[in-house]
């Protein structure tokens, strides 16, 4: 699978496994709590990268952060790692999930059933904390319409899962 490896200068590189590890191994060394557990695909992941650091780093002045955002992923993606442990080991405040730009090439029903699957399942393992399910981002380039298209409609048949406040 490609989002598992990737051919770097012809070898092989399990960026993917890694990063599981490695924020595997952050929930243990922590004291299990986190104000924020960001979920998503590359738009999460990005915000430890370069062009999302400072902006990061203002946020973890003030709360502490858990990014389990995977550069590649889809809504099966997260849902397969919903099931399997990321949402154990910690208790969060606020659960943000950012999931489905990956996704609009596929079956739009079933877009929207995994993303209502993995509210459940935070749901059921954070019961404490809020979420915030972000819209998908739609797609900007004009030839990609279709696909703007999708991502509004999924994001409207998800309006009103999680409940609507102005304060966290």
């Amino acid at each position: 699978h490609l989002w598992i490896t990737k051919n770097e200068g012809g070898r092989i590189v399990r960026w993917w496994l890694d990063r599981l590890r490695e924020k595997r191994d952050a929930v243990r060394a922590s004291d299990g709590e986190f104000d924020i557990a960001m979920l998503g695909d590359s738009i999460t992941h990005w915000w430890e990268l370069p062009f999302g650091q400072e902006i990061s780093a203002d946020l973890r002045r003030t709360y502490s952060v858990l990014n389990l955002g995977f550069g590649g992923d889809s809504s099966a993606n997260l849902l397969w790692r919903c099931r399997n442990g990321e949402l154990d080991g910690y208790r969060a405040k606020v659960v943000t999930i950012m999931i489905g730009t990956n996704d609009v090439f596929g079956d739009v029903p079933e877009i929207v059933d995994r993303i209502k699957a993995i509210v459940s399942l935070v749901r059921e393992k954070q019961p404490q904390a809020k979420i915030l399910l972000m819209a998908i981002f739609p797609r900007c380039d004009p030839l990609q319409g279709h696909l703007r298209a999708r991502s509004i409609w999924v994001s409207r048949q998800l309006e009103g899962l999680v409940v609507k406040s102005s304060r966290l």
